[in-house]
C-alpha cells in the first residue's frame, strides 16, 4: 500500500510508463499493480490474465469509457522471471499504449472499444496498490514475486527499456541514461530487495515509502534483484 501521492495520479493526457520483474507462482487473474478506484472506476493498473495468460492494461474513467489492451505475442509461464514494462503516451487511445517483455515490443490487442477521450480523466482519490486487487479480494491478489518496481512520468523509450533491464544484472548499457536522464523522470522506484521490515522502501526522491500488509520479516523472500 504506496498511499495516494499526487506524483502517481496521472491525468488522461500525462504520459507514464510502469517497470517491473515478476515471477508467477500461478497463472491466475491477478493485480500486479496500479492505482485504481474499484467503487467510482476511475483510474489505471495492470493485470496478468487468465484466460489469455499474459498481462494487460487498464484506464479508466467512468464505467464508460476505458482503455483495456493486453500483451499479445508474449504467454506468461509460471516460474519463469520476466520484465514487463507498460507505456502510455496521453493521447488516450489504444495505439498510445505498448508492452514490452524482455526489451521486445509485444504486439496489442484491444479488449474493449477504444473509447476513452482525452477530455475524461482516470485520477482518483485510490491507493497505489503493488500485488494487490483493487477490491480487496484475496482472490485478485499476485501470486508469485515481484522486484524492481518503476514507475516513470514519461512514455520510456525501447533504448530506456533495454537500459533499465540490463542494469538489474548490473550490466548496464547506458549508465549515463540510467543515472542522469531517467533518475530525473523517476516518481517512484521501489527495488524490493530489502529481507526484513514492514516497508517498501521507495529510493526515488519522492521517498513515498509502501506499507506492507499481512507481512513479516519472515514472509521477505529471495527476488530477482540483488536480495
Amino acid at each position: 500500500d504506496c498511499g495516494d501521492d499526487s506524483s502517481l495520479n496521472f491525468a488522461t493526457t500525462d504520459s507514464f510508463s510502469m517497470s517491473f520483474w515478476m515471477n508467477v507462482t500461478t497463472i491466475g487473474h491477478y493485480s500486479i499493480l496500479g492505482k485504481y478506484d474499484n467503487l467510482t472506476n476511475y483510474g489505471y493498473d495492470m493485470w496478468l490474465d487468465n484466460e489469455y495468460k499474459t498481462v494487460k492494461i487498464h484506464l479508466r474513467s467512468t464505467g464508460s469509457h476505458e482503455i483495456k489492451i493486453w500483451a499479445e505475442t508474449d504467454k506468461i509461464i509460471a516460474g519463469k522471471w520476466y520484465h514487463i514494462v507498460g507505456t502510455y503516451d496521453g493521447t488516450a487511445t489504444q495505439k498510445g499504449v505498448n508492452f514490452y517483455i524482455d526489451t521486445i515490443r509485444n504486439t496489442t490487442t484491444l479488449f474493449t472499444t477504444d473509447n476513452l477521450e482525452v477530455d475524461d480523466t482516470i485520477q482518483s482519490s485510490a491507493k497505489f496498490l503493488i500485488g494487490k486487487g483493487r477490491d480487496d479480494s484475496p482472490s485478485n491478489q499476485f501470486s508469485g514475486r515481484l522486484s524492481d518496481v518503476r514507475v516513470y512520468d514519461i512514455k520510456l523509450t525501447a533504448h530506456d527499456i533495454r537500459a533499465i533491464y540490463y542494469s538489474s544484472f548490473d550490466n548496464p548499457i547506458d549508465n549515463y541514461r540510467m543515472s542522469n536522464y531517467l533518475e530525473n523522470y523517476m516518481v517512484a522506484h521501489y527495488p524490493l530487495d530489502q529481507t526484513e521490515g514492514s516497508l517498501a522502501i521507495d529510493v526515488s526522491n519522492n521517498r513515498n515509502h509502501g506499507r506492507l500488509t499481512n507481512m513479516t520479516s519472515t514472509d521477505w523472500v529471495v527476488g530477482l534483484i540483488r536480495n
